[in-house]
């Protein structure tokens, strides 16, 4: 599998060249295709009420269920005062101002394991570790879980809840350059190779959860059969090619600005990919 980097480099190369590459289509089925085969720009009505519709569907969406975890957990193999495995201190403030993930409070956990001091163990063997993670997932209210491990070298593994929590779903050599500010949340965004996720459709507009910062204008491409997977996979198709026409602080509408003829079939939970840095 190739490594974040080298699946982002290869998809921003791709977007760079998709616009160029529907406008080639375009004029070959010109004269080929059939009417609804043709590739059409999508043009978005003047003078829109973005922030109406976003603000409309955040209030009629009731729960969103997402394909990824929004809530996480920080931990490190290796005990601490909590014992072991020990949460990790990651800045909230800064960990959710970067985007749509926000941080489980470990505080709950503390509480436990004052209530229960037997419960407190210096290390667990391996067969231990997923009923303790089970544990504090359930504590915490965390949908996902960050573990550093012990081993030599050590690894950051990933955990979601709702897979169980028996085995990770994915696992890195590097962790975060820091746990300071927000690079705990830049660093999870990175190792994914995406910046939103699909999670609603309203009118003619499609909402993302915005995993880092974006701004207005900002074009996006949908990886097709994406909806089910954690971590992008560079050899996915490209979708059609999308534009920011409002955001808030965790969520954004996008246009779709360049498909096939019809409203695309985006699955909820597809990944998108943006060209700002």
């Amino acid at each position: 599998m190739k490594s974040p980097g080298i699946k982002r480099a290869l998809l921003m190369i791709a977007l760079t060249t998709s616009s160029l590459g529907f406008a080639q289509e375009s004029e070959e089925e010109k004269s080929e295709a059939k009417p609804e085969e043709k590739v059409e720009e999508k043009v978005e009505a003047k003078g829109a009420d973005y922030a109406g519709i976003l603000s409309a569907w955040e209030k009629d969406s009731g729960k969103i269920a997402h394909a990824i975890p929004r809530r996480w957990l920080f931990l490190q193999e290796q005990g601490g005062a909590y014992g072991a495995p020990s949460p990790l201190g990651i800045d909230r403030a800064q960990f959710e101002g970067y985007g749509w993930f926000e941080l489980a409070d470990p505080e709950s956990i503390r509480l436990w394991i004052q209530l229960n001091p037997t419960q407190k163990k210096a290390e667990v063997k391996a067969d231990e570790l997923v009923s303790r993670l089970k544990r504090y997932a359930e504590l915490s209210q965390a949908e996902g879980v960050v573990i550093k491990t012990n081993g030599t070298p050590s690894v950051w593994a990933i955990y979601q809840t709702s897979k169980g929590l028996s085995a990770p779903q994915v696992s890195f050599e590097k962790g975060p350059d820091s746990l300071r500010q927000d690079l705990p949340a830049r660093w999870l965004v990175q190792q994914f190779g995406y910046d939103a996720v699909v999670v609603g459709m309203m009118e003619d507009y499609l909402v993302l959860a915005k995993l880092k910062p974006l701004k207005r204008g900002a074009q996006g491409l949908i990886l097709k059969q994406s909806s089910a997977a954690i971590v992008a996979d560079a050899e996915k198709d490209i979708g059609a090619l999308l534009r920011v026409v409002h955001e808030n602080d965790e969520y954004v509408l996008a246009k779709v600005s360049l498909a096939k003829s019809g409203r695309p079939k985006v699955p909820m939970g597809s990944k998108v990919l943006f060209d700002q840095p």
